[in-house]
């Protein structure tokens, strides 16, 4: 069977897995993605280059490639002041498919069919990856473009020495990922390190026999001047791409190109709720990366991977494991957690910022599959050893079904499931997923008709006039306020409590009522709760009537 076979099956069970799974509401920063990638999809369909350019030019907060994908599976010639989510959510799904297949084909052919099918299978059963693709936002294709470029440096230059034409090919990836969200600029540096550890670890090839015999010279080892020759190269296609690609950066250059990389220094502070205080994203402890890579990952994924890590490092020694392919996904693992443990790197949406190292842990996921096989095979028999392998994987998906569509409040239990983190003070929802289509359909029919709704929090000016044209809220003639800007009863809030008032923080952390109980909180001093939407126990978002 070739090593393509079976990841592409599992990418397209993927990909109709997000499609048919239960949706998650409107994010805030899907309207930007959305509104922007359906301008800029119609200049690329009609190859107006200069509509390109100006188009680049309005919204200049990232690069446009993600955008494009996005607007391209939107209808054609569509007033692009209509935001087309669902087919914007399909491209979404269809880069996450591809990102599955790219992970479990390259591990195939590394270790072999078992090894690649649970790698693929593993980055489906990762909550929060599989969450993300359910949005029409940037963090799936960039999940993808810096997965690609690091999974094709690893497989074509680990094994031989680096060439012109692979140094090209994966500066054009490089470019690619660059031209995708502002992440790919780790690349640089875990890719300089692994091919450091190259030219330093690999001995020189033997010299040519002389005649006569000459005094020998030191020489400095060629890998070393090949190894920075070839990285060079890598960068500068990878630039080269980058610069062509975005157009916006042409026009003042370098002073764009200085904004683009200053952006994070000087746009608006963002609050990030961690254990229990609303911290601003430059006060973010170190260890905040670091926490949320260990607890948003099912622990029996955790385990598998750390797994296939031992086992990579038994099978080599100190040389040959610096060389190894899997060093290199290791650092590009690594460096992401490393620069946002840095002090004053803003640090803010849980794992969001670093979703990248997730699809890149299938990879030692896969090997611990491989690895927890070969042990089982003689000690139960092939068949039930396989058995175990796959019960053990199918375990995983319980987040997934627990969780749906609110895949992006997952944690696992090292630190007790969202309960246990919600009582820690960690962050339980995300930017408005929790606003889902069937629980707003209970809050129109919840509020009589025409009658205003204060919302909570109001976090960007777009979230009012989204949510405003929400199918049910329009037939039932619903008006939505932002919170205490006018009278009414009716307060429409999810829980992001470093946004929240002190009293909605209380209300999200009290008890669930009882069945018995009506109304809910009867004999509490809260408001009482109209409409909720809670996951494990944690309340995600309600609809609450204040006395």
């Amino acid at each position: 069977m070739r090593a393509w076979f079976l990841p592409l099956l599992i990418g397209l069970v993927a990909t109709v897995a997000v499609l048919t799974s239960p949706q998650p509401g409107i994010t805030l920063d899907e309207p930007f993605n959305v509104w922007h990638g359906q301008m800029l999809a119609q200049t690329v369909r009609q190859a107006d280059w200069i509509g390109y350019e100006v188009a680049c030019e309005q919204l200049p907060d990232h690069p446009p490639l993600g955008r494009v994908w996005l607007g391209l599976f939107q209808t054609d010639g569509g007033d692009p002041k209509v935001l087309q989510f669902t087919a914007a959510r399909f491209a979404s799904a269809q880069a996450f498919g591809v990102l599955v297949f790219l992970v479990g084909w390259i591990v195939a052919r590394w270790h072999g069919p078992l090894a690649g099918a649970t790698a693929a299978v593993s980055v489906i059963l990762m909550p929060r990856t599989f969450g993300h693709a359910h949005i029409a936002s940037l963090e799936t294709f960039v999940n993808l473009t810096y997965g690609g470029c690091i999974l094709f440096l690893a497989d074509r230059w680990g094994t031989r020495s680096p060439t012109v034409k692979t140094a090209a090919i994966g500066g054009v990836l490089f470019g690619l990922a660059l031209l995708t969200k502002i992440q790919a600029v780790f690349l640089p540096a875990s890719v300089g390190l692994w091919m450091l550890g190259l030219s330093l670890t690999r001995p020189a090839e033997p010299e040519e026999p002389r005649s006569p015999p000459q005094r020998s010279v030191q020489r400095v080892n060629p890998t070393l001047l090949q190894a920075i020759g070839m990285s060079v190269l890598w960068g500068s296609v990878g630039s080269l791409v980058f610069l062509a690609g975005w157009p916006w950066l042409w026009d003042g250059f370098p002073s764009h190109l200085l904004a683009y990389f200053g952006h994070a220094q000087e746009r608006a502070t963002l609050l990030t709720w961690y254990f229990g205080e609303a911290l601003p994203d430059r006060l973010v402890p170190w260890h905040s990366p670091w926490l949320f890579s260990l607890t948003t990952i099912p622990i029996g994924l955790l385990g598998l991977g750390c797994l296939g890590g031992a086992s990579t490092a038994r099978s080599h020694n100190r040389s040959s494991l610096i060389r190894s392919r899997e060093a290199l996904v290791a650092l590009a693992m690594l460096m992401p957690l490393v620069i946002f443990s840095l002090p004053g790197v803003p640090d803010y949406d849980a794992e969001r910022l670093f979703s990248m190292i997730f699809p890149l842990g299938g990879v030692f996921i896969g090997i611990g599959c491989k690895s927890l096989s070969t042990w089982l095979t003689p000690r139960a028999g092939a068949i039930q050893a396989q058995l175990m392998l796959w019960s053990v994987l199918a375990c995983q998906g319980w987040g997934l079904i627990s969780m749906a569509p609110c895949h992006l409040s997952y944690y696992n239990l090292l630190v007790g499931g969202l309960p246990g983190a919600s009582a820690l003070g960690l962050p339980t929802t995300y930017w408005g997923d929790s606003l889902t289509e069937e629980f707003l359909k209970q809050v129109a029919e919840e509020i009589p008709p025409d009658s205003i709704v204060q919302v909570l929090p109001v976090m960007h000016h777009q979230q009012l006039p989204i949510l405003a044209q929400n199918l049910h809220f329009k037939r039932r003639g619903l008006k939505v306020v932002p919170y205490n800007t006018a009278k009414s009863p009716y307060v429409l809030w999810f829980s992001r409590k470093d946004y929240l008032p002190e009293e909605f923080r209380r209300l999200a952390d009290a008890i669930p009522p009882l069945p018995s109980e009506s109304p809910p909180h009867s004999n509490s001093s809260l408001p009482d709760n109209l409409v909720e939407l809670r996951r494990a126990g944690v309340l995600l978002a309600a609809l609450t009537h204040v006395r």
